[in-house]
């Protein structure tokens, strides 16, 4: 290996240890199953095919203020499916992960709808305010999904549905630009659930849809004894 070849390839390995010390790797949590499930639930009769997209659910968190040199990439697409589909299951009888995307797909399936799920915006934010020691991070995400569901003879829905999340850390309690990436990840994990809250309450509450017939069973009348004869 020439002298120069080797410059190249310390140079290269420097600088990439240089970006990952400058990055702060965000993963957001989904929901909790109990924090999304109706307090008064009426659940939807019925098998449905869900069809959750999580592309450009991946990008950078954009920061003014202190702090701002660094990157903030934030990957929330594995929390936005899990947090659509554990809150369509508290309002559906039964929900099916699917790759399904057409009627016909719907029919082949003998379900009795398909729920399909696009985000359209996603936008984490954080603004660093320095003052002294006593520095706040306040951080905001903005999330949107476009949504459709099919029945077997109709459109039943098609609309956006929104969801925003808000957090402050102060930069003492996690230090350096630590701070960031939590406020980040807090606001977009409330993003997150508003929007599954959201959609699955619209959809709930969508017109033809059959609420799950509960069987009671029925109670015997006691047995009376006949009465004594004399």
């Amino acid at each position: 290996m020439t002298m120069v070849r080797l410059a190249r390839l310390v140079a290269v390995s420097m600088i990439a240890l240089l970006v990952s010390a400058c990055t702060y790797q965000t993963v957001p949590q989904a929901p909790a199953a109990e924090e999304l499930q109706p307090p008064t639930p009426r659940r939807i009769s019925g098998r449905y095919l869900l069809n959750v997209e999580a592309t450009g659910l991946t990008r950078n968190g954009a920061v003014s203020g202190g702090c701002g040199s660094y990157s903030y990439p934030v990957n929330a697409g594995g929390a936005f499916s899990n947090a659509m589909r554990t809150a369509l299951e508290g309002r559906f009888e039964r929900i099916e992960v699917s790759s399904a995307s057409t009627v016909a797909e719907l029919r082949r399936a003998r379900a009795n709808g398909l729920i399909m799920i696009q985000p359209a915006q996603f936008e984490p934010r954080a603004d660093v305010d320095q003052r002294g020691f006593r520095s706040m991070v306040r951080a905001a995400t903005a999330m949107a999904a476009n949504v459709i569901l099919d029945r077997d003879d109709r459109r039943a829905f098609q609309g956006t549905i929104e969801g925003n999340g808000t957090a402050e850390v102060p930069t003492a309690m996690i230090g350096g630009c630590g701070a960031v990436q939590q406020a980040i990840n807090q606001a977009t994990e409330h993003a997150i659930e508003q929007l599954a809250e959201r959609l699955a309450q619209r959809l709930a509450a969508v017109p033809g849809l059959g609420p799950v017939v509960v069987r009671r069973p029925v109670r015997r009348a006691p047995d009376v004894a006949p009465p004594a004869t004399r």
